[in-house]
């Protein structure tokens, strides 16, 4: 680490005592600066390296003293890489929203599949869709928007859905690949006239090498019926080193932004790609992480949660892999939902 006044591991680490760590080296002519731990994450504690034992963690991380100042070793970062939303499509469109976050732009790969989802044993996909992006304005986004940046290459939709390992649409799903600016988007999917049923819609990173662009804040809006009563989200975090995500289950919140009808009691499961439960809340507001969940809303841009109401929510750190989140109605009334993933550095 010679030569450097400061180097800063941001990203909290949790090592295999289950507390958190990240470290700042401050050189200097008579002291150095401290490594930081926590138990949860949000409250630090400052060492004097006088105090500190060194500690090597997971994900290609070190954080210990070394020569008398501390090191710090960043390894490979971690990322989220695409999310994909099922649920049912009627009367009105699902949302999926995102923010690219950092960077100059991000190849983005969009689809969204009704017809070719009966090659799955979905018996009842949206037979005919038609999609459309937006920009935080609300206006629609193609290639010549302002919002998009000239392509790095003339690759294929086809070939850009195999290189990240996209199922191959059939005739009647639609999908684009744009390099869009950092901002918020959403991707509708609608039903064409009359048309109803499940359909999937797919956000996926497509840059061909991690950059300084991310996708965060991810989100989903759906209408729970009795016919279709479950939104599926799924996410992929990809890299050596493990997030930590605030994902959300919102219904009765979303009265407060007019949304005449939302889903009174939603439940949020968590599970692994294996379909073992990892975790699961109702009503957030009584989850042992809600301190957390409080702090992380403001943090990230997300609107608060009624502090007595029904909606639920999880926080919590996930090594590199492959999840799910459902979200059911206990009350089996049905209703709009959100649901969302915020990515915490």
């Amino acid at each position: 680490m010679a030569g450097y006044d400061r180097v800063v591991v941001s990203v909290p680490v949790v090592g295999p005592d289950g507390l958190y760590a990240r470290g700042a080296l401050i050189k200097g002519s008579s002291t150095s600066s401290a490594l930081l731990y926590s138990s949860d994450g949000f409250e630090w504690t400052r060492l004097r390296d006088d105090d500190v034992t060194p500690l090597a963690y997971g994900g290609g991380v070190f954080l210990g003293r070394g020569d008398g100042i501390f090191s710090a070793t960043p390894g490979a970062s971690s990322r989220l890489v695409n999310i994909s939303s099922m649920g049912g499509v009627e009367a009105q469109p699902m949302i999926s929203g995102f923010v690219v976050s950092g960077g100059t732009g991000k190849n983005v790969l969009l689809r969204s599949t009704g017809p070719g989802l009966v090659n799955f044993g979905v018996t009842d996909a949206l037979s005919a869709l038609t999609p459309q992006l937006r920009n935080a304005g609300g206006q629609s986004v193609d290639d010549r928007s302002v919002d998009v940046l000239p392509p790095e290459s003339a690759e294929p939709v086809s070939e850009a859905a195999l290189r990240v390992g996209a199922f191959a649409q059939t005739t009647g799903d639609r999908a684009t690949l744009l390099r869009l600016r950092p901002s918020p988007f959403s991707w509708l999917t609608f039903p064409a006239e009359g048309a109803t049923g499940l359909a999937l819609a797919e956000i996926y990173d497509a840059d061909r090498a991690p950059g300084a662009s991310t996708l965060s804040n991810l989100s989903t809006r759906a209408t729970l019926t009795p016919v279709h009563s479950t939104l599926t989200i799924g996410f992929v975090i990809a890299g050596a080193q493990a997030r930590t995500l605030m994902l959300r289950a919102v219904g009765p919140t979303l009265r407060n932004f007019g949304v005449a009808r939302p889903a009174a009691d939603p439940v949020l499961t968590l599970f692994r790609e294996n379909g073992t439960v990892i975790a699961q809340n109702d009503d957030w507001g009584k989850a042992v992480e809600a301190r957390q969940l409080r702090q992380f809303a403001p943090q990230r841009g997300a609107f608060p949660l009624d502090e007595d109401g029904k909606d639920a929510a999880l926080a919590i750190t996930l090594p590199p892999g492959s999840y799910t989140f459902q979200i059911r109605d206990r009350s089996g009334g049905g209703g709009d939902i959100l649901g969302e993933i915020y990515d915490v550095p």
